[in-house]
C-alpha cells in the first residue's frame, strides 16, 4: 500500500488568494446584511405594546364608520394591508377565515386598507368581489393620520389590542394560520 501523499507546502496561487477574499467578503456582506435587515425590522416596530391603544376612527367599506373605542370588552385585530401588498393579499383569506371564527369567543377584525384613498373604495372593492368576498364586513379605509397613530411603516402589520383597550401586540409581515391561530388564542386567553 502505498503511502499517502505528502501536503503541498507551497502557498496558494494569487487566483486561489483572491478567491478566498472574494468569499470572505461575501460572507462579511451578508451578515451585515442580516443585522441591518434585524436592525430595520426593530425600527419599523410600532412602540405601542402596554400602551392604550390609539383612538381612531375609520370609514367602513359600504358606508358607515366604526371607531375603536366602540370595540372595547372585545379582543380586536386591527390589520394595516393594502391591496397592493403581495403578503397582505396571501394572508387576507386566512385571516378572515379567523375572524369569523373566533367572532363568537370575543374577536373584532378590523381591515384598514392603506391603498390610495382616491382609488381604495374601487381597488378594494375589486379585490372583495375576486379574492376574498367575507373580507367586506371588516374592509375599512385607514388615513394617513391612523397609520402614523399606530407607527405604521411597513404592510402588513397587525396589532392585537385587548379588551381593555390596550396595545397587546404588533406583528409586522405575514404569517401562516397556525401561527395566527396560536397568536389570537393567547390574545383570547390573556385578556
Amino acid at each position: 500500500m502505498a503511502p499517502p501523499p505528502a501536503p503541498d507546502p507551497s502557498p496558494p496561487s494569487p487566483a486561489g488568494r483572491g478567491r478566498l477574499v472574494a468569499g470572505v467578503l461575501l460572507g462579511m456582506g451578508i451578515l451585515g446584511m442580516l443585522w441591518g435587515g434585524i436592525e430595520e425590522a426593530r425600527r419599523l416596530r410600532p412602540q405601542l405594546p402596554g400602551r392604550d391603544a390609539p383612538e381612531a376612527r375609520f370609514e367602513r367599506f359600504g358606508g358607515g364608520t366604526v371607531t375603536l373605542g366602540s370595540l372595547r370588552g372585545k379582543v380586536v385585530l386591527v390589520d394595516f394591508w393594502g391591496t397592493f401588498c403581495a403578503p397582505c393579499v396571501e394572508e387576507m383569506p386566512v385571516l378572515v377565515k379567523l375572524a369569523r371564527e373566533y367572532e363568537g369567543r370575543g374577536l373584532a377584525f378590523v381591515a384598514p386598507s392603506l391603498d390610495d384613498p382616491e382609488r381604495a373604495p374601487v381597488e378594494v372593492g375589486v379585490f372583495i368581489d375576486r379574492r376574498v368576498p367575507g373580507l367586506a364586513p371588516f374592509a375599512v379605509f385607514a388615513d394617513e393620520a391612523s397609520a402614523n397613530a399606530f407607527g405604521i411603516r411597513a404592510l402588513p402589520t397587525l396589532v392585537i389590542i385587548d379588551r381593555a383597550g390596550r396595545v397587546a401586540a404588533t406583528y409586522i409581515g405575514a404569517a401562516s394560520e397556525r401561527e395566527w391561530r396560536a397568536r389570537i388564542e393567547s390574545a383570547l386567553g390573556d385578556s
